[in-house]
């Protein structure tokens, strides 16, 4: 299989390759008065450069790309967004037909570039349809675009796509995939937004099935919603790989029972291989009316890193994060997420007791008040290791942490009020970390606050002595994770100041001491 994907790679270069040195352009209008005539004339590595206008109707929408043929379709400029803007496929159908943009199916490759598609309609890709095929899609803009199957407005089968710089809105589907549906495909989106888009069955912006392998790469999903599980995105039998991500105000909600997933719901087989990793990414605001405001993961362990999970809600469990086989969860901050039972920042269960969930360097605070539990980390049926973290905010007479004492590790942490899960413990504090602005919350409503560490906090070189920092390891901004010879409680470490010249972690007088003594060397120096 893998020499077969290197071959397929090798003969997609090569044909791209030969695009470029032997194509020539095709131009629409003055040559060719629509965009299915221009690449019926074209031959191998042909461009067809569309000018600016609003193309439509028959032989404008609806187009076939020939698999024989690897052609480039773009606008006159595809880096100008005034040109992509006047560069419109319209493919309206009075009739009521199948009526996508663009259809790549059994093989071949298309680069479509700089172009703005709307009103696409088709069974599977409302915009685009391909299947056996390699497409690169760039600096695109698709309008409400629709599928009453899968895809509202791009559907990949067998096939690898590469996405970048484009933009999905007010995309629907009657099925699963409100912008995006992919089975058995790799799939790359690197810089994309995809806003407003709808899913009856799954995947509010996106749906992945089927061994697909699903990149997203500084894209930003927001505003989608689903009828079913995952208000952003669904994952099913898949590997998904986030960084960078943004997913704000995604609902999963509506339909029968409780839905899960308000951001990303993942699903695996009992027995998966698969990689989940989520990293640099930030979840606000997202909703499900079951478990996992952010995000719910089941039967697979999920791994996240420098990340934020700011004012989640799930009306059952896991405001935040909900998992059912495991977490490693670091360098992350949760705060103002919100469920009815346990775990209003994270729930953890373990599908055995030999499930590991590990959290370190995390700061959590202000989760609770929706609408009673103030439980902020849930660690059930399963082994926890919690330690360098900070549980601070919203004081509570219960609980802040819940986990099996006899399979836990919980060591230098900071806890509000000592409500230590196990006891007192080693390394463990309860003082206020001191953040430079705490969050707040007003009728019901959480306003975040800036978690950074200020010069005097406790919590600064109090983490475990003992933690091994990797190569290159930061932390959640990026600076580095050890600097003072100790590691900091929370997700950030304090970082460099330019006046503390003695690297104590403090301005004070002994680096007043070091500037005036640098000082005074220079000048006798120069005279």
């Amino acid at each position: 299989m893998r020499k077969y994907n290197i071959i397929m790679v090798g003969l997609i270069l090569l044909s791209l390759s030969q695009r470029i040195c032997l194509g020539i352009d095709r131009l629409v209008p003055s040559q060719y008065p629509t965009i299915q005539g221009a690449i019926n004339a074209v031959v191998s590595g042909d461009t067809v450069v569309i000018s600016p206008g609003i193309y439509a109707g028959e032989m404008n929408s609806n187009v076939h790309v020939p698999a024989s043929k690897p052609i480039t379709v773009r606008s006159i400029d595809p880096t100008d967004p005034n040109v992509v803007a006047g560069t419109v496929i319209d493919c309206f159908d009075t009739v009521g037909g199948d009526n996508p943009a663009f259809l790549l199916d059994g093989g071949g490759s298309v680069v479509i570039d700089g172009l703005t598609i709307i009103n696409g309609y088709n069974y599977q890709g409302g915009g685009v349809m391909f299947r056996n095929a390699f497409a690169i899609l760039r600096n695109c803009v698709f309008e409400d675009c629709f599928a009453f199957g899968n895809g509202g407005t791009i559907y990949s089968e067998n096939s690898i796509i590469v996405c970048s710089n484009c933009i999905i809105r007010n995309s629907l589907s009657d099925m699963y995939g409100g912008a995006v549906t992919s089975i058995n495909s790799t799939f790359e989106m690197h810089g994309c937004t995809i806003e407003g888009g709808f899913a009856r069955n799954g995947g509010g912006a996106i749906y992945a099935a089927n061994n697909s392998k699903l990149i997203l790469t500084d894209c930003a999903l927001n505003d989608n919603w689903s009828e079913n599980n995952g208000g952003a995105l669904s994952i099913r039998n898949s590997t998904l790989s986030i960084k960078g991500g943004e997913f704000v105000g995604n609902t999963a909600l509506g339909g029968q029972g409780r839905l899960q997933g308000g951001g990303i719901y993942v699903e695996e087989n009992p027995s998966p291989s698969n990689n989940l990793s989520i990293t640099d990414s930030k979840f606000i605001d997202n909703f499900a009316s079951g478990n996992g405001g952010g995000i719910y993961c089941r039967y697979q362990p999920l791994t996240v890193a420098r990340s934020y999970f700011i004012g989640n809600i799930a009306q059952q469990s896991g405001g935040g994060i909900y998992c059912q086989n495991g977490i490693e969860l670091t360098e992350s901050v949760l705060a103002g997420n919100s469920a009815a039972y346990g775990g209003t920042a994270l729930h953890s269960y373990g599908l055995s007791q030999s499930t590991n969930s590990i959290i370190r360097n995390c700061t959590f605070s202000d989760n609770g008040t929706y609408p009673r539990s103030y439980i902020f980390v849930q660690i059930s049926n399963g082994n926890a290791e919690i330690v360098n973290s900070i549980f601070w905010g919203t004081p509570t007479s219960g609980q802040i942490i819940f986990v099996d004492c006899g399979r836990s590790v919980f060591a230098y942490n900071d806890v509000q009020d000592g409500k230590f899960p196990c006891g007192t413990g080693v390394g463990n504090i309860q003082v206020d970390p001191m953040f430079v602005k705490p969050g707040v919350w007003q009728n019901n409503n959480y306003i975040p606050g800036d978690y950074h560490l200020k010069l005097e906090s406790p919590c600064i070189n109090a983490g475990d002595p003992n933690t091994v920092v990797t190569s290159g390891e930061t932390d959640i901004e990026g600076n580095p994770r050890l600097r003072l010879g100790r590691v900091d409680m929370g997700a950030y470490e304090l970082p460099s100041h330019p006046m503390d010249f003695d690297e104590s972690g403090r301005v004070d007088f002994k680096d007043f001491a070091r500037f005036a003594q640098s000082w005074l060397w220079q000048a006798q120096w120069c005279q």
